[in-house]
């Protein structure tokens, strides 16, 4: 599955910067500074949930006893 993911994180990264780049050779820098909001956001975004991943992979880790599994 996070093979999947990986794979959506890399096609919005390119995607976000293909229309930065086109929105900067197109002359419209309204554009370019809402795509590069966007891409903050999902920035943001990742690191909510790659910090809650690991903090549940890391719980589901331990056993009853303090043992790892």
């Amino acid at each position: 599955m996070s093979s999947d993911i990986d794979k959506i994180k890399l096609l919005m990264t390119r995607r976000m910067q293909s229309m930065k780049d086109e929105a900067t050779a197109r002359r419209r820098f309204t554009l370019k500074q809402q795509v590069e909001e966007l891409e903050s956001l999902f920035k943001m975004m990742e690191r909510h949930y790659g910090e809650s991943t690991h903090t549940h992979a890391n719980a589901e880790s331990i056993g009853e006893n303090g043992d790892t599994v």
